[in-house]
């Protein structure tokens, strides 16, 4: 609200209500595209790049096999589309050091891979570090905070608003303490960080203002494209 970020007001909204204060605000942010297609693929790849440490096979290559058949093993077991062959070095960005953010583009493989991941560090042993069980916590806060936003209505309840922006915050607390420790070992390109982190800080302390100030928030769901960019995906696939 400091300053109008255009020069000429979008077509879009001359028309329409709007705060004329600060109209920018007619513009939100898709909390779907900042996770799914956004943090939530480089906070999966990254911690992948943990998992491999202790996956239960001899070499390299044998681990990504083994990470797929345990990914199709549990994609088969929760009766959900796989979307891919194989889990590769590739898809993984396996030692990208221009940033591990996951290459695919189908957000339906990211809410995949977030249920897969809190499955899969359950099974394996902690690493060295204990990184694997923080990271399992983390997982597991994303996925409630997802379960709740698609159950809750249109306005969060008081309490929603609350669970919902605290397993946010917490998440990025985890986030941020791994860009640190593995900065710390000389991999600033596992868990980067990038502009899609702040943009969901501001969502999560948006929900909490007006949980306090209102009893209640605007469910972030409501600005999503989800629907239609799924069915556009797989309409072309």
């Amino acid at each position: 609200g400091v300053k109008i970020p255009w020069m000429k007001t979008p077509a879009v909204i001359k028309h329409l209500a709007h705060d004329v204060s600060d109209p920018s605000t007619f513009f939100q942010g898709d909390i779907w595209h900042i996770v799914h297609l956004g943090f939530g693929r480089s906070w999966v790849v990254s911690v992948i790049q943990l998992v491999l440490e202790v996956v239960p096979a001899p070499n390299l290559e044998s681990k990504w096999q083994w990470l797929t058949n345990d990914y199709k093993r549990f994609c088969k077991q929760s009766h959900r589309q796989c979307h891919i062959s194989s889990i590769t070095p590739y898809l993984m960005s396996h030692n990208d050091r221009t940033g591990c953010m996951g290459n695919w583009s189908k957000g339906a493989l990211t809410t995949n891979c977030l249920l897969w991941l809190d499955d899969l560090i359950g099974k394996l042993p902690p690493d060295a570090c204990q990184r694997l069980p923080k990271c399992q916590r983390a997982t597991v806060w994303m996925n409630e905070l997802w379960s709740c936003l698609f159950r809750a209505e249109v306005f969060l309840t008081e309490e929603q608003c609350f669970y919902v922006a605290t397993r946010g915050v917490r998440f990025l607390q985890t986030y941020s303490l791994m860009a640190r420790d593995l900065f710390g070992d000389n991999r600033p390109w596992v868990f980067p960080l990038y502009g899609k982190l702040h943009g969901f800080h501001e969502q999560m302390l948006t929900i909490l203002q007006q949980a306090r100030l209102y009893k209640m928030s605007l469910n972030p769901i409501v600005f999503c494209c989800q629907i239609d960019e799924e069915d556009r995906k797989s309409t072309r696939l």
